[in-house]
């Protein structure tokens, strides 16, 4: 069973009750984006840039067809359904748009500065552990930052002059951190066989050097 994405939770906090729009309608994420008109504004100018009216309206009819689907799953397989038919371009032009936005909007690094800042980045917690063989589970660790992360990402208009992000907003914002923690542990396994990879060459050239220096400086 595939799960949501970042593009999925966007649409999700899109059509979220009592606040249409969310979260472009917001100053802080119009600030992070640029976005400051809107996804679907009606005047073609004020388009996010890159965006025809065409895309425009393909997109917006794949929000509205995954919104209308009854259950989590039928969602999750409508996102992630790989065919490219020309009712619904709007789904592969949406999940390549968030694709190559998300890293110029700083998603990721503002979420990570709060994981560290809440001391709950995974390598932070291993560490503490002292080992670096069991990942920290997200379930565990990440409600502890979500409100945090709303501010971060979202601003205090998200939180309704409420203490605490609602709760149909902490779900979209759960599967931001969720995608940023699996991120940081694929990142980790990556990191780590190159260290191990690394190694095994310092080794081999440690000796290549030894055998080099007894060579030269043998009688």
């Amino acid at each position: 069973m595939p799960s949501h994405t970042a593009a999925n939770a966007l649409i999700q906090l899109y059509f979220n009750k009592g606040r249409p729009g969310a979260p472009w309608e917001w100053e802080q994420w119009q600030e992070r984006t640029g976005i400051k008109h809107g996804l679907f504004p009606p005047d073609d100018h004020l388009l996010p840039s890159g965006w025809t009216r065409d895309d425009s309206n393909d997109i917006f009819a794949y929000f509205k067809h995954y919104h209308a689907l009854d259950t989590e799953d039928s969602k999750k397989k409508f996102a992630a359904a790989s065919r490219t038919g020309t009712f619904f371009p709007g789904r592969e032009k949406w999940n390549a748009y968030v694709k190559k936005m998300w890293e110029k909007w700083k998603i990721h690094d503002g979420i990570v500065k709060v994981f560290r800042d809440h001391h709950i980045h995974p390598i932070t917690l291993m560490v503490d552990e002292g080992s670096l063989e069991k990942w920290p589970s997200a379930d565990t660790y990440l409600q502890i930052a979500i409100d945090a992360i709303a501010v971060t990402l979202l601003g205090m208009e998200a939180f309704g002059g409420k203490e605490l992000l609602p709760m149909d907003l902490r779900k979209s914002v759960t599967i931001f951190a969720q995608r940023s923690w699996a991120r940081i542990r694929g990142q980790f396994r990556a990191d780590k066989g190159r260290l191990a990879e690394l190694e095994k060459m310092a080794i081999k050239a440690f000796h290549s050097k030894v055998h080099f220096t007894v060579l030269v400086d043998s009688p």
